[in-house]
């Protein structure tokens, strides 16, 4: 099962953590001027929030790899997201900074976890 962005080579342990808190329907729920409830429902389209983690004892990712997505995310664009046998078009979540983060478990460590916001598009 494939786990690639945009060609890069996605960790086979690394994990989608909001893949099943997704919801296609938002409400607006208000109040007219006579008091009674309006509410508003709307299919969502487009905008689903993909997360994706490398978690310390799960998953880590070499500086190589950090160095690549780090190269992507700075230049804006849409990308392609495969994950098993789904493909996403995505874009990073710049406006929720910072999109990538990343850390190495301890000081000088090859070992890095760290964790991609994206969206779809």
């Amino acid at each position: 099962m494939a786990k690639t962005l945009q060609d890069i080579e996605l960790p086979w342990q690394m994990q989608w953590i909001d893949e099943f808190l997704d919801s296609t329907v938002e409400s607006s729920v208000l109040r007219d001027l006579q008091g009674r409830l309006v509410i508003t429902n709307m299919r969502l389209v487009k905008g689903r929030k993909i997360t994706l983690e490398a978690v310390d004892g799960i998953s880590w990712v070499t500086a190589a790899f950090v160095a690549q997505i780090v190269a992507l995310a700075d230049s804006n664009g849409v990308y392609q997201l495969v994950w098993d046998t789904k493909v996403y078009d995505v874009v990073f979540r710049h406006n929720e900074p910072p999109a990538v983060s990343f850390d190495r478990i301890a000081p000088f460590s090859e070992y890095i976890v760290g964790t991609i916001k994206l969206m779809g598009v």
